[in-house]
């Protein structure tokens, strides 16, 4: 039979729970009051993220702790670890079969994670530690799939979505759409990362329970909406910065009267209800850069003008083209990045600001 742990592993997983059981001996009582209270482990309280997760799971007594009554909700959970929560978790879901039917008891975690190993190569070693892409392939191997599913609706929200391995997308997408599975508060998914035994303890409670799974449908509708909201005031910002063809440029300018080319950009954004600093140099470190080929209308294109760096900005409309107020003596016009004989050389960056 093989073993889960390698050596090094299990006696780091030791020291640290030797940690973890000093610094429980030595807090104070009122810990202790929390451990009668929830009757889970030492190191668990109401208060915790995860608790009500974790209570759950306790019910059907599938979540076994690391010893002396602790859990070690930050430790990281193993693949054969994981697939014996799995199988315990799901055996008393009538609609859920899980694919093991052997008696748990006297099954070794390797043997249960071969089960996943042998549908992919992808799984790896049960003794490795869990990482979130693995847990997306086994948690949607033991749902099956849903034929005719649009997960690829749920793309825009992973912003991480083309750093995932193709061997892996199905699957990362599949969780997303069934909720089992959700991202960081920054919008990535960060597949590679290990997940903890906290983590774990949600992951599966969801995976049984409908009813606590995330609805990613209401944010793939919201980002549907900002997405057009934002096509919306990019159309609205250049409308009104062609309004203003034929102004004059006037050195300090920020009115119809006449602007300079950084009056011109704040007066456009404050017309549409954006503030935004008035200087070209400001205004260029408050919005984020972006390359030149990403380039959308209402994003803001600068040149090296009077003198080096973003002196002079300008809106860009589409179709390698930008509006701008020029120079004194001309009018606010529509030039081109391509112009190779001044604003192509006189390029410095762009930003997006909306």
């Amino acid at each position: 039979m093989p073993r889960i742990f390698g050596g090094d592993y299990i006696m780091r997983k030791r020291m640290a729970g030797l940690f973890l059981i000093g610094m429980l001996m030595w807090s104070t009582v009122g810990v202790s009051a929390l451990d009668n209270e929830t009757g889970l482990f030492r190191d668990v309280t109401e208060m915790d993220w995860f608790y009500p997760h974790l209570a759950e799971l306790q019910k059907h007594n599938t979540f076994s702790g690391l010893g002396n009554s602790t859990f070690g909700p930050d430790f990281f959970i193993t693949v054969g670890d994981f697939a014996i929560l799995l199988e315990k978790s799901v055996s008393f879901v009538n609609e859920m079969n899980g694919p093991f039917s052997e008696t748990l008891d006297y099954i070794e975690p390797s043997e249960i994670a071969s089960s996943f190993v042998a549908e992919s190569t992808y799984i790896g070693d049960a003794a490795h530690p869990l990482t979130r892409y693995n847990a997306a392939k086994m948690m949607t191997f033991l749902t099956g799939s849903n034929t005719g599913a649009d997960y690829e609706q749920f793309i825009p929200l992973i912003h991480d979505y083309e750093l995932i391995p193709e061997t892996y997308q199905d699957a990362v997408l599949e969780a997303y759409g069934k909720g089992l599975l959700s991202g960081y508060p920054d919008g990535t998914f960060k597949g590679e990362e290990f997940v903890t035994r906290a983590e774990a303890a949600i992951m599966v409670s969801k995976l049984i329970h409908e009813d606590r799974r995330s609805d990613l449908l209401e944010k793939v509708s919201a980002h549907e909406t900002s997405l057009l909201e934002d096509n919306d005031i990019r159309t609205r910002l250049i409308e009104t910065a062609l309004e203003y063809q034929g102004v004059p440029y006037r050195w300090g300018g920020t009115s119809p009267s006449g602007f300079d080319s950084s009056g011109f950009i704040w007066y456009v954004f404050r017309e549409n209800g954006i503030d935004i600093p008035r200087v070209s140099f400001d205004i260029y470190r408050f919005g984020d850069p972006i390359n030149q080929d990403d380039l959308k209308p209402g994003d803001l294109v600068f040149f090296e003008g009077y003198r080096p760096g973003p002196s002079h900005g300008s809106i860009y409309i589409g179709d390698g083209q930008f509006v701008h107020s020029p120079s004194t003596g001309k009018t606010i016009t529509i030039d081109s990045l391509s112009d190779p004989a001044y604003w192509g050389p006189k390029w410095y960056g762009a930003v997006r600001i909306i």
